[in-house]
């Protein structure tokens, strides 16, 4: 019902033809995307105790059980009632400037089409782009063959046709998605997308390739993570952290702890309580682990460490999330996505829990494959460059299909 009313305020503000209108009714519809994810529930001992006796449940019966009684305690936990505030086009020029005179973008379907509303130097523009047909079936192809080129064991035939249909499929998209957007061209880019392309590698399109890129689930999402305070590449606490069963992650994980002169936490000091607590503590953190994303309950979506499963629902136990945050494992970066446009899973779940900028796969990642540029953007980061402009610069040089992580938050 809330979305249905949100969209009749976007399309009597179409019907003004002002942009200004339009923009405000799209942010107005999308203001519950993180809302229910700032009210977040304190410390509370129950939830971490019905999370513990989950991991060790024995049968697949106790452990249902223990899953809906932690659902339930989640949902009853009173938060902190902490609300965003409204855009204001003042504060959005200078935060757009901030970010080296970025180009903001925000799409949005309405009545079978695609459009863009764009604030470039302090004008607005709404522009309709495309088919929404078009553009979903290139979306879901474009996964489609990325999750397919991230097979360690493809052939070189099957291989050569996911190629084929990425290259076409993002194509097709770029021309769509920002084809018609020539204010748009050279700049940085802020991206507040539908939720129906949340789930993109942006650095595959060509109209992308190369530039620095920052995604967010509403423009409230964005201008929110950029009031965290940064953090200077010398001061930082970092935290780097290997899960079992992967020797590639193992050794990516203690090349880039070497880089900042930590040590990484590896084979059993990786479980979930020494992880949440090198979380909190951290301004920096780095997680290569096996992933599993759960499309039917995406809060318990998973990262697998040395003693067990560590879920969405363990980020309401840690009281801030790194600032920075790295998560290399499969899927990691995917939400899962709600009527209503809600997101699900651990991207979201980080942005509204204290990260600044999350970069993450939207796609499998083999082991071993991701260790050059993983170790490369730790050296960049140590340098002091931006978490989009550092992923932008390593990507460009990635070959088609391996080019999947995304950063999420201010960039």
């Amino acid at each position: 019902q809330r979305q249905d009313l949100a969209g009749l305020g976007v399309d009597l503000a179409l019907a003004r033809r002002s942009p200004a209108a339009v923009f405000g009714a799209v942010e107005q519809a999308r203001a519950t995307v993180v809302v229910p994810d700032l009210v977040r529930p304190p410390s509370d001992p129950h939830l971490v105790s019905l999370l513990n006796r989950r991991g060790s449940a024995g049968s697949a019966r106790e452990r249902a059980a223990l899953a809906m009684a932690v659902r339930d305690r989640s949902r009853i936990v009173r938060g902190s009632m902490r609300l965003l505030q409204p855009v204001r086009a003042p504060a959005l020029d200078a935060a757009l400037r901030e970010a080296g005179h970025a180009a903001l973008v925000v799409w949005f379907f309405r009545s079978g089409r695609l459009h863009a509303l764009t604030r470039v130097a302090g004008r607005t523009r709404l522009t309709d782009l495309a088919d929404e047909s078009l553009v979903r079936s290139c979306t879901d192809r474009t996964s489609f063959a990325a999750h397919r080129l991230s097979s360690a064991d493809g052939s070189e035939a099957r291989d050569g046709a996911a190629r084929a249909l990425l290259a076409g499929a993002v194509a097709l998209l770029s021309s769509a998605l920002l084809g018609g957007l020539t204010e748009v061209a050279e700049r940085p880019l802020v991206l507040v997308p539908p939720a129906a392309l949340h789930s993109l590698p942006f650095a595959e399109l060509p109209a992308v390739a190369g530039r620095s890129v920052s995604v967010s689930a509403s423009v409230r999402q964005w201008l929110f993570a950029r009031q965290t305070v940064s953090i200077e590449p010398d001061g930082a606490r970092v935290l780097v952290v290997a899960g079992p069963g992967l020797p590639g992650a193992r050794a990516e994980a203690e090349a880039i702890a070497a880089g900042h002169g930590v040590r990484a936490l590896v084979g059993a000091a990786a479980s979930v309580h020494s992880v949440l607590e090198g979380l909190a503590g951290a301004d920096l953190a780095h997680l290569a682990t096996h992933g599993w994303l759960r499309p039917d309950n995406p809060q318990f979506s998973e990262l697998t460490l040395a003693d067990g499963a560590m879920l969405v629902h363990h980020l309401d136990t840690v009281g801030r999330l790194p600032r920075v945050l790295v998560l290399a494992s499969c899927d990691s970066g995917r939400p899962v996505t709600r009527p209503g446009e809600a997101l699900l899973g651990f991207a979201a779940a980080c942005l509204a829990r204290g990260t600044r900028s999350l970069i993450a796969p939207v796609a499998p990642v083999p082991d071993g494959e991701t260790g050059a540029l993983m170790v490369g953007l730790h050296e960049r980061l140590r340098a002091g460059v931006a978490p989009a402009d550092a992923l932008a610069q390593l990507q460009a040089g990635q070959p088609a299909g391996r080019r999947v992580f995304v950063c999420f938050g201010a960039g």
